[in-house]
């Protein structure tokens, strides 16, 4: 949400870029089997989005800027993540492991990620228009809390499956032959983590923002 175009223009592109080296580093630590590496640049990666999100929502608000506008700027974050998280299972399952699962995964997050950006879309269009705006900024907030509990549940879920126990092994010096679903669960794992903290940042910036306007 930066002004003028040409900002716009070159934040999209380090965005892309920063992105795409974050995908190109995954992929080939997969193919090496860096187990704990592979974890550390998802976390950050989805860590890193999470924390530009809490940046721009905390400028946002200082300008006093629209809710409608600092709705759509979290659904692009949340868009980001969702895509980010698919475009790793992809490329790494397409390339690099096999895992007989994965593209049911990767339509599910490339969907949720259109579904983040769609909404972006007709928020940042709502702006001006206080009724539809008002209905779309509430439904953004229950599919905030929805997204925040799911992704929880998820974190939680792999765990308790076992699904991360990898990383802990590797840690006290065990190796051996992983399931080949460990690269995407890391995604999903830190994908989610990222979520839980954008969506609790929209949540936070939609109270007190709806505080702002309250007669």
């Amino acid at each position: 949400m930066r002004i003028g175009e040409e900002d716009a223009l070159g934040s999209m592109i380090v965005w892309l870029l920063a992105l795409g080296a974050s995908v190109v580093a995954l992929v080939i630590l997969a193919q090496g089997e860096q187990y704990l590496v592979h974890a550390a640049i998802s976390a950050l990666t989805a860590l890193a989005i999470a924390c530009f999100a809490a940046r721009d929502n905390k400028e946002a608000l200082a300008t006093g800027s629209p809710a409608a506008q600092i709705g759509a700027l979290n659904a692009n974050y949340m868009a980001t993540i969702w895509a980010w998280a698919a475009l790793v299972m992809a490329v790494t399952y397409t390339f690099v492991l096999d895992w007989k699962e994965w593209w049911h995964f990767v339509l599910g997050f490339a969907a949720a990620a259109l579904v983040c950006g769609g909404f972006a879309r007709m928020l940042a269009a709502s702006s001006g228009e206080p009724v539809r705006e008002e209905k779309l900024l509430r439904i953004s907030r229950y599919l905030a809390i929805g997204q925040l509990v799911g992704m929880a549940i998820t974190m939680v879920g792999l765990v308790a499956d076992r699904k991360m126990d990898k990383i802990g092994l590797t840690m006290f010096g065990e190796r051996g032959n992983p399931p080949m679903d460990w690269a995407g669960n890391n995604a999903f794992f830190f994908g989610a983590l990222g979520l839980v903290i954008v969506s609790w940042v929209a949540l936070r910036s939609y109270n007190e923002a709806a505080s702002r306007t309250a007669p």
